[in-house]
């Protein structure tokens, strides 16, 4: 007959169905996030240069780690320019969307001083 040390008695088949509880944190939570962007994507003849989002990474929490993060980031290789866009934002799918509105600001302003400076060049 064997012999168990344990001091606990063994579970009964009841409590061996009672899942145990974790409390799930579903608040969102601000963070930084890098957006690794393609600006200079080929786009048709007389269509909008839009922005290409290649990928969003959440930015870590420790000052060590996003030192790091950060400069493996910037070390993208240099044969195909990237932007990285760096936002505060609640979610990836937010974070991408701000990268995104923030081209079509620069696009504007750029039009906005073609127009009122008179560079007519393009």
């Amino acid at each position: 007959m064997a012999v168990s040390l344990a001091k606990n008695s063994p579970a009964t088949p009841e409590e061996m169905d009672i899942a145990p509880t974790y409390r799930p944190q579903l608040t969102r939570q601000i963070g930084m996030y890098f957006v690794i962007c393609d600006d200079e994507q080929y786009t048709a003849p007389g269509a909008a240069p839009r922005r290409t989002v290649i990928d969003v990474v959440r930015a870590s929490g420790n000052s060590a780690e996003l030192a790091l993060q950060r400069a493996d980031i910037m070390a993208l290789p240099a044969e195909h320019p990237l932007t990285v866009f760096e936002t505060y934002a609640d979610t990836a799918a937010q974070a991408a969307g701000l990268a995104r509105a923030d081209f079509v600001a620069y696009l504007a302003i750029r039009e906005a001083e073609r127009i009122l400076f008179g560079d007519f060049s393009d």
